[in-house]
């Protein structure tokens, strides 16, 4: 994956003399090459640059910038706001066969022939970080469904497993169990569950696509319990997914290691008015319309992703309008294609899918459907194509306070009381007098799941409080660092569920601030589950 200010060109052509034309490509090798403002991902088509010898460096970066600048689409320019909503719309566009009719894929054009499945496997095994992203963008979109008809066990296994390598942790395998989970995390923001409540809805219990769900949620929403406890973090995803299915399950209890196993210490603890074998049957085999109708009233709904429309019927009358994923509503009823392979130009293979309809094509039931609310998830998308304004961005300094040594040994001692690193984000920045109405605060305050059900003061105290206080200060000079002025930095904050970045002007650039280390960027933070970016900008730009 190329860093996001990297500029490739895919073909060079410099028409003069010799000489001209080797001075002329060195010094465009060597060149600082314009980039967006707002750090989108642009596509050109070409570019045609006529000058003299001694200025045609100039004129190409005169150019470029201007062509960088521009913030429409068009036939020789194509933008994307993030690389999520870029992956999203190309695994769009090779769900629907139309890959290869757009010009800003052939980067990609090695993904258009062969199985679909294994294209899918590849793309999302090189972007790991965004694959949570992609599969929410997909469900908004109205093809998650196809999604997980398309991707076979075999190339869920193998993602599973490269996201395990990747973020090195130690690969847990089926069965789970029914008995209570071992630990009790928060729960996961209503605002995020949906693409998720509709993936494992429609999955077959304990198939490998299930298992890589289960994996996506836990690196997503309780990253920091993940790298502690793989094991018991996963648990409590699939007890999370339980209680959706089975809202009489009471959550407050826990399995605790020396309990017999089979037995709950709390009678209240109810896995299902069913009988344990009918239940135990749930855990092994692939659920039924019958069974949905039972347990599970609140997701009875026909979602409107139920069906996808095909290719033909999406088309508009240019044959190339691209999609804007950040306002796109669920897609009508329709009638859903069949998993098809791609011909080396892009489109559906219509000899191989006939020969593909003998065999078994990946499962993905229709009966559990989950009907997405209004407002799911739309607040994050908004958020990150337009961004929100904050007068507290110092908060996300804050981060890199959490990434000294010593925070992190704390971090991993109480990972089950906090089982993310947005609570103790939220937690360090209220000691600095947190403003909660500010929108930065109203943000993580969703990634922390705190709603009208789970209000804030039902968290847990801060741990080692005292404590902390105690090396903060000894770290940062409360007088002239640590104090609520940190957190006073006006600047404009875009969020996706992969990454988080700051936007502010130079003049926000604090000396003191950045001899301490803390306005560095960030990066991957696995136990916040994002990517974290600080990028100070002239005025105007």
């Amino acid at each position: 994956m190329r860093p996001f200010d990297a500029t490739t060109i895919d073909r060079l052509r410099i028409r003069g003399h010799r000489q001209h034309c080797d001075q002329i490509q060195r010094e465009l090798t060597l060149m600082d090459w314009p980039e967006p403002s707002d750090h989108a991902w642009v596509f050109v088509r070409s570019l045609h640059i006529q000058a003299p010898a001694h200025r045609a460096v100039a004129a190409v970066k005169s150019g470029v910038r201007q062509v960088v600048a521009q913030t429409g689409n068009s036939d020789n320019i194509k933008r994307f706001a993030t690389l999520d909503e870029l992956l999203a719309a190309l695994v769009s566009d090779l769900l629907m066969g139309t890959a290869g009719q757009h010009w800003y894929w052939q980067r990609w054009s090695h993904l258009f022939s062969g199985n679909l499945s294994s294209a899918l496997r590849t793309l999302l095994a090189e972007y790991i970080d965004q694959t949570a992203a992609v599969i929410e963008r997909l469900h908004y979109s109205g093809l998650l469904k196809h999604f997980w008809q398309t991707l076979t066990d075999a190339d869920a296994e193998a993602l599973c497993i490269e996201l395990t390598y990747q973020g090195g942790y130690r690969l847990q395998q089926f069965p789970y169990t029914d008995l209570p989970p071992p630990i009790d995390l928060t729960d996961i923001p209503s605002s995020r569950c949906q693409a998720w409540q509709y993936s494992l809805a429609g999955l077959p219990a304990q198939s490998a696509r299930q298992q890589w769900v289960f994996w996506l949620v836990a690196r997503q929403f309780w990253p920091l319990a993940l790298a502690q406890a793989p094991k018991e973090t996963l648990q409590a995803v699939y007890h999370w997914w339980r209680r959706q299915q089975f809202p009489e399950i009471d959550k407050t209890e826990t399995h605790h290691p020396n309990q017999v196993p089979g037995t709950t210490k709390n009678a209240s603890w109810q896995t299902s008015p069913k009988p344990a074998a009918q239940v135990e049957s749930f855990a092994k085999d692939s659920i039924t319309l019958s069974e949905a109708d039972k347990t599970a009233e609140k997701f009875k709904e026909a979602s409107p992703i139920q069906n996808i429309p095909s290719p033909r019927e999406q088309s508009t009358e240019s044959g190339d309008a691209p999609t804007n994923f950040s306002t796109l509503e669920p897609a009508d009823n329709t009638e859903t294609p069949p998993a098809q392979p791609l011909s080396p130009q892009g489109y559906p293979d219509t000899k191989a899918s006939s020969d593909q309809t003998e065999k078994a094509e990946p499962q993905f039931h229709q009966t559990w459907s989950v009907q997405p609310s209004s407002s799911a998830s739309k607040p994050l998308q908004n958020i990150e194509i337009e961004g929100i304004n904050t007068h507290q961005g110092g908060v996300l300094y804050l981060l890199n306070v959490l990434r000294r040594p010593e925070m992190q040994s704390i971090l991993s001692d109480f990972w089950s009381i906090y089982p993310s690193g947005w609570f103790w984000l939220f937690r360090l920045a209220e000691m600095l007098n947190l403003d909660l109405e500010d929108p930065l605060a109203q943000l993580i305050l969703a990634e922390m799941g705190v709603d009208k059900e789970h209000p804030l003061s039902s968290l847990p105290e801060l741990p080692e409080a005292e404590h902390l206080k105690v090396i903060l200060a000894q770290w940062y000079d409360p007088e002239s660092l640590w104090n609520p002025q940190l957190l006073d930095v006006s600047a404009r904050i875009q969020a996706s569920p992969s990454h988080i970045d700051l936007f502010a002007p130079m003049n926000q650039v604090r000396l003191d601030v950045r001899l301490a280390g803390l306005d560095v960027n960030p990066g991957w933070l696995p136990w916040l589950g994002r990517v974290v970016q600080f990028h100070f900008q002239e005025q105007g730009s």
